[in-house]
């Protein structure tokens, strides 16, 4: 029997690619300016509201891609 719950794991799934408008750390790795990285739904809103990713470029990307 799994321990982990089903709503954890498809959450964990929701993910997008976004690309970075300028520089940034993000998970204590810095990351170039145009870097595309993989992040989950809140995540990229709360990038693109700290204007550290383009508004435009947010693509979901498809399940298992993790």
């Amino acid at each position: 029997m799994s321990t982990t719950k089903p709503e954890t794991t498809a959450k964990a799934a929701e993910t997008v690619k976004v690309k970075l408008a300028k520089p940034h750390t993000h998970e204590g790795k810095g990351y170039a300016k145009d870097t595309e990285l993989e992040v989950d739904k809140a995540t990229a809103e709360w990038l693109r509201k700290a204007g550290v990713v383009s508004t435009q470029q947010a693509v979901a990307a498809p399940a298992g891609q993790a």
